[in-house]
Protein backbone atom coordinates (compact mmCIF):
# COMPACT_ATOMS: atom_id res chain seq x y z
CA UNK A 1 0.00 0.00 0.00
CA UNK A 2 0.94 3.61 -0.81
CA UNK A 3 0.44 4.42 3.15
CA UNK A 4 -0.81 8.60 3.41
CA UNK A 5 0.30 9.08 -0.42
CA UNK A 6 -2.61 6.91 -1.47
CA UNK A 7 -2.66 3.27 -3.54
CA UNK A 8 0.43 2.58 -5.78
CA UNK A 9 1.84 -0.75 -6.91
CA UNK A 10 5.10 -1.46 -6.44
CA UNK A 11 6.95 -4.07 -8.40
CA UNK A 12 6.15 -6.95 -5.61
CA UNK A 13 2.34 -6.15 -6.22
CA UNK A 14 2.88 -6.45 -9.70
CA UNK A 15 5.07 -9.63 -9.31
CA UNK A 16 1.82 -11.28 -6.78
CA UNK A 17 -0.57 -9.55 -9.57
CA UNK A 18 1.59 -12.02 -12.20
CA UNK A 19 2.13 -15.20 -10.39
CA UNK A 20 -1.62 -15.11 -9.84
CA UNK A 21 -2.30 -14.93 -13.42
CA UNK A 22 -0.03 -18.04 -13.98
CA UNK A 23 -1.31 -19.85 -10.85
CA UNK A 24 -4.58 -19.48 -12.31
CA UNK A 25 -3.49 -20.37 -15.85
CA UNK A 26 -1.56 -23.68 -14.37
CA UNK A 27 -4.74 -24.63 -12.72
CA UNK A 28 -6.77 -24.55 -15.56
CA UNK A 29 -4.31 -26.10 -17.99
CA UNK A 30 -3.53 -29.37 -14.90
CA UNK A 31 -7.57 -29.71 -15.13
CA UNK A 32 -7.45 -29.89 -18.71
CA UNK A 33 -4.70 -31.84 -19.71
CA UNK A 34 -4.95 -34.27 -16.44
CA UNK A 35 -8.17 -35.63 -17.44
CA UNK A 36 -7.40 -39.31 -18.34
CA UNK A 37 -3.89 -39.12 -17.91
CA UNK A 38 -1.32 -40.42 -15.27
CA UNK A 39 -0.89 -36.71 -13.02
CA UNK A 40 2.48 -38.35 -11.61
CA UNK A 41 3.62 -38.11 -15.81
CA UNK A 42 2.54 -34.88 -15.92
CA UNK A 43 4.21 -33.48 -12.45
CA UNK A 44 7.73 -35.06 -13.43
CA UNK A 45 7.14 -33.32 -17.25
CA UNK A 46 6.49 -29.97 -15.29
CA UNK A 47 9.48 -30.32 -13.42
CA UNK A 48 12.10 -31.43 -16.21
CA UNK A 49 10.24 -28.16 -18.35
CA UNK A 50 11.10 -25.78 -14.88
CA UNK A 51 14.40 -26.73 -14.10
CA UNK A 52 15.92 -26.78 -17.57
CA UNK A 53 14.03 -23.31 -18.09
CA UNK A 54 15.76 -22.48 -14.49
CA UNK A 55 19.20 -23.96 -15.42
CA UNK A 56 19.48 -22.48 -18.59
CA UNK A 57 18.18 -18.68 -17.30
CA UNK A 58 20.51 -19.15 -14.05
CA UNK A 59 23.36 -19.70 -16.60
CA UNK A 60 23.20 -16.67 -18.06
CA UNK A 61 21.94 -14.34 -14.74
CA UNK A 62 24.10 -16.17 -11.98
CA UNK A 63 27.10 -16.66 -11.46
CA UNK A 64 27.93 -20.23 -10.84
CA UNK A 65 28.36 -21.66 -7.12
CA UNK A 66 30.39 -23.12 -5.65
CA UNK A 67 29.08 -26.50 -4.50
CA UNK A 68 32.41 -27.95 -2.81
CA UNK A 69 31.48 -25.09 -0.05
CA UNK A 70 28.26 -25.71 0.74
CA UNK A 71 28.04 -27.21 4.47
CA UNK A 72 26.03 -30.14 5.20
CA UNK A 73 23.00 -28.14 6.33
CA UNK A 74 22.73 -26.65 3.23
CA UNK A 75 22.12 -29.44 1.73
CA UNK A 76 20.06 -31.18 4.03
CA UNK A 77 17.68 -27.95 3.50
CA UNK A 78 18.26 -28.07 -0.77
CA UNK A 79 17.48 -31.60 -0.13
CA UNK A 80 14.35 -30.94 2.18
CA UNK A 81 13.04 -28.21 -0.16
CA UNK A 82 13.46 -30.43 -3.26
CA UNK A 83 11.56 -33.24 -2.08
CA UNK A 84 9.16 -32.36 0.26
CA UNK A 85 8.54 -28.43 -0.44
CA UNK A 86 8.36 -29.04 -3.99
CA UNK A 87 7.93 -32.41 -6.11
CA UNK A 88 5.96 -34.01 -3.11
CA UNK A 89 3.88 -30.23 -2.60
CA UNK A 90 3.16 -30.21 -6.50
CA UNK A 91 2.21 -33.61 -7.14
CA UNK A 92 -0.75 -33.57 -4.30
CA UNK A 93 -1.53 -29.80 -5.23
CA UNK A 94 -1.76 -31.28 -9.14
CA UNK A 95 -3.57 -34.53 -7.68
CA UNK A 96 -6.09 -32.48 -5.88
CA UNK A 97 -6.85 -29.99 -9.31
CA UNK A 98 -7.42 -33.15 -11.13
CA UNK A 99 -10.18 -34.69 -9.19
CA UNK A 100 -11.59 -30.77 -8.35
CA UNK A 101 -13.26 -28.07 -10.23
CA UNK A 102 -10.59 -25.73 -11.51
CA UNK A 103 -12.52 -23.21 -10.11
CA UNK A 104 -12.88 -24.44 -6.98
CA UNK A 105 -9.17 -25.30 -6.98
CA UNK A 106 -8.30 -22.02 -7.65
CA UNK A 107 -9.77 -20.32 -4.51
CA UNK A 108 -8.60 -23.21 -2.11
CA UNK A 109 -5.16 -22.82 -3.46
CA UNK A 110 -5.71 -18.59 -2.77
CA UNK A 111 -5.51 -19.87 0.93
CA UNK A 112 -2.04 -20.78 0.43
CA UNK A 113 -0.94 -17.22 1.76
CA UNK A 114 -3.12 -16.94 4.51
CA UNK A 115 -1.85 -20.48 6.07
CA UNK A 116 2.02 -19.14 5.13
CA UNK A 117 1.04 -15.92 7.57
CA UNK A 118 -0.45 -18.40 10.26
CA UNK A 119 2.33 -20.60 10.09
CA UNK A 120 4.75 -17.36 10.27
CA UNK A 121 2.79 -16.39 13.34
CA UNK A 122 2.70 -19.91 14.89
CA UNK A 123 6.36 -20.91 14.57
CA UNK A 124 8.57 -17.53 14.01
CA UNK A 125 6.61 -15.34 16.00
CA UNK A 126 5.84 -12.80 13.29
CA UNK A 127 3.09 -10.13 13.69
CA UNK A 128 1.42 -9.36 10.20
CA UNK A 129 0.32 -5.73 9.22
CA UNK A 130 -2.98 -5.01 9.54
CA UNK A 131 -3.48 -5.08 5.92
CA UNK A 132 -3.12 -9.03 6.06
CA UNK A 133 -6.09 -9.49 8.65
CA UNK A 134 -7.90 -7.10 5.94
CA UNK A 135 -6.62 -9.49 2.60
CA UNK A 136 -7.28 -12.88 5.28
CA UNK A 137 -10.70 -11.17 5.38
CA UNK A 138 -11.60 -10.71 2.19
CA UNK A 139 -9.71 -14.29 0.55
CA UNK A 140 -12.34 -16.20 2.88
CA UNK A 141 -15.05 -14.01 2.54
CA UNK A 142 -14.12 -14.37 -1.46
CA UNK A 143 -14.45 -18.07 -0.66
CA UNK A 144 -17.91 -18.75 1.13
CA UNK A 145 -19.42 -16.26 -1.50
CA UNK A 146 -18.42 -18.06 -3.92
CA UNK A 147 -19.36 -21.43 -3.03
CA UNK A 148 -22.00 -20.60 -0.79
CA UNK A 149 -24.07 -18.32 -3.28
CA UNK A 150 -24.24 -20.85 -5.88
CA UNK A 151 -25.64 -23.33 -3.97
CA UNK A 152 -28.27 -20.77 -2.35
CA UNK A 153 -29.24 -19.93 -5.99
CA UNK A 154 -29.46 -23.48 -7.20
CA UNK A 155 -31.41 -24.67 -4.20
CA UNK A 156 -34.10 -21.41 -4.55
CA UNK A 157 -34.57 -22.07 -8.43
CA UNK A 158 -35.38 -25.97 -7.41
CA UNK A 159 -38.01 -24.44 -4.91
CA UNK A 160 -39.29 -22.57 -7.14
CA UNK A 161 -39.81 -24.69 -9.83
CA UNK A 162 -41.19 -27.05 -7.26
CA UNK A 163 -43.59 -24.07 -5.80
CA UNK A 164 -44.82 -23.46 -9.56
CA UNK A 165 -43.43 -25.83 -12.45
CA UNK A 166 -45.11 -23.28 -15.10
CA UNK A 167 -43.19 -20.42 -13.98
CA UNK A 168 -39.95 -21.67 -13.87
CA UNK A 169 -37.36 -20.84 -16.10
CA UNK A 170 -36.16 -24.28 -16.30
CA UNK A 171 -38.71 -27.27 -16.43
CA UNK A 172 -37.79 -29.13 -12.86
CA UNK A 173 -40.10 -31.73 -11.68
CA UNK A 174 -41.88 -31.41 -8.43
CA UNK A 175 -40.03 -32.49 -5.52
CA UNK A 176 -41.04 -33.46 -2.11
CA UNK A 177 -39.28 -32.13 0.79
CA UNK A 178 -37.34 -35.33 2.07
CA UNK A 179 -35.81 -35.16 -1.43
CA UNK A 180 -34.96 -31.39 -1.57
CA UNK A 181 -33.33 -31.97 1.85
CA UNK A 182 -31.53 -35.42 0.20
CA UNK A 183 -30.16 -32.89 -2.49
CA UNK A 184 -29.19 -29.94 -0.43
CA UNK A 185 -27.04 -32.57 1.69
CA UNK A 186 -25.23 -34.19 -1.42
CA UNK A 187 -24.42 -31.00 -2.62
CA UNK A 188 -23.05 -29.72 1.24
CA UNK A 189 -21.24 -32.99 0.88
CA UNK A 190 -19.90 -32.58 -2.82
CA UNK A 191 -18.82 -28.72 -1.52
CA UNK A 192 -16.95 -30.70 1.43
CA UNK A 193 -15.11 -32.92 -0.87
Amino acid sequence: MGGASGFSLRFGDVVTLASAFFLSLHVLLTAQVANGRSVTVLTVIQFVVAGVIGITLGAFAEPMPDFASFPSDTWLSLAYLAVFASCAALLLQNLGVAHTEPAQASLFLSLESVFGVLFAVLMLGEMPAGTAYVGFVLIFAGIVFSEYVPLKVESWRRRKGAADPAEASDPIEPRSAAAEELSEIEEADAFMR
